[in-house]
């Protein structure tokens, strides 16, 4: 006997059913708008990516100069050394390099050893022995890495450029003759470091400085002229597509530190400057710790490149005491070891080999908010058979805090 269903009955099954399919489809819907949501939540949450480069360009001489013992040497040198840059084709090299950032496209850029090369003819010895400066340009690195990276449109704009070191001396050019009555030119060299921002990525920078260190190397020039040779720093914080502010720090430590004939440390703090004998590898040691207790100790994350003239320990015997000091303040890498980025010949040549080792290094604090994505190294392909630098270039891509919105 089949039981019997009231009109009654049927509709509040059919109800029901219309009631669920509607909580259903309001289930679903929640789902599918929820789902975005919650994803570009935890997008937000694992912070921005901010990609960052630090890049050796080198003056292309060894600077043999420094180690004269007579006027008449020294000119002679002098010119030997502009020979030594001129034939590694400096406006060639700085295309490649401005090529190669390019390539990486890094959002902040550090760049060491920008350099300037300026000559005078008739020559007059320069302020050093009571002549003017020399104002020729004959090569301006900074500026010839900016109008490639600028060619057609502006990419890259100068944050700061820092002066380290200057000197003018007569130069024997051609190498006739001997000595400063034979030489045709002044020549003055001003060493320097700049940091770059990439223009139309959402770069912010802001808070702009740069110091030398208060320890340099002093040469002794002559047998008798204690020469400082400054290096300093530059920082500027920043904000990269709506990260949180981070100061970022770029340096280049004494790179002659490890010459046994130059271990002579001036503390120009002091008046007169403290002179102080020390041994290998001190002074840079010494400006690492003027960095990290300095403009590299801040309450914001820190972004810490350059070339630190320090090895990784157990990269390749040699000085890590500069690097360990870092380490010591918190600082962890943030860039790749392999391939090593160190080190060419002066003069652009030799071969993939002699690149052995690590001193251009990212570094980050606190470890735990800065993290590396991907790290790779640029520049060890030579271009019209030389190398655009004696160093390759270092890029890493960090994970940085993101800035949270109001309310959230």
């Amino acid at each position: 006997m089949s039981a019997h269903v009231t009109p009654w009955r049927l509709y509040l099954s059919h109800r029901l059913v219309a009631v669920g399919l509607l909580a259903l489809a309001g289930l679903l819907a929640f789902t599918l708008l929820a789902g975005p949501a919650a994803a570009a939540k935890r997008k937000g949450t694992r912070g921005v990516v901010v990609k960052t480069m630090t890049y050796n360009a080198s003056l292309g001489s060894g600077l043999s100069a420094r180690f004269a013992t007579s006027l008449d040497e020294f000119c002679d040198k002098a010119g030997e050394n502009i020979r030594e840059v001129d034939a590694t084709k400096p406006k060639l090299r700085m295309r490649a390099i401005a090529r190669n950032i390019l390539e990486k496209k890094p959002d902040l850029v550090g760049l060491q050893e920008v350099d300037k090369v300026l000559t005078q003819t008739p020559p007059d010895n320069g302020p050093l022995l009571g002549g003017t400066n020399a104002t020729t340009v004959r090569y301006d690195f900074l500026r010839l890495i900016l109008n490639r990276l600028n060619k057609n449109r502006k990419r890259y704009r100068l944050v700061t450029a820092h002066k380290e070191f200057e000197f003018e001396i007569k130069g024997n050019l051609d190498g006739v003759g001997f000595g400063c009555d034979d030489s045709e030119i002044d020549v003055r060299l001003i060493t320097g470091n700049a940091i770059l921002a990439r223009v139309g990525a959402g770069v912010r920078t802001s808070r702009v400085r740069q110091q030398s260190y208060r320890h340099q190397l002093s040469f002794d020039l002559l047998g008798s002229i204690q020469y400082p040779v400054p290096r300093g720093w530059e920082s500027v914080d920043a904000r990269v597509r709506g990260s949180k502010k981070f100061r970022f720090v770029h340096t280049h430590l004494e790179a002659f530190d490890n010459d046994p004939q130059q271990n002579t440390m001036l503390d120009t703090s002091t008046d007169p400057p403290t002179q102080t004998v020390v041994s290998n590898a001190v002074v840079r040691a010494i400006q690492a710790n003027e960095l990290v207790t300095g403009p590299a100790k801040a309450r914001i994350p820190v972004v810490l490149i350059g070339d630190l003239n320090s090895n990784v320990p157990g990269v390749k015997p040699g000085d890590a005491k500069a690097f360990k000091r870092i380490r010591a303040a918190g600082f962890r890498r943030r860039s790749t070891q392999e391939p090593p980025s160190c080190c060419s010949e002066d003069d652009g040549g030799g071969t993939i080999a002699d690149f052995d080792h690590v001193v251009d290094h990212i570094m980050g604090k606190p470890g735990r908010k800065i993290r590396l994505v991907s790290s790779s190294v640029v520049g060890r392909t030579k271009v019209h058979g030389l190398f655009p630098s004696d160093h390759a270039g270092v890029f890493s891509a960090l994970r940085m805090p993101r800035k949270v919105a109001p309310g959230r």
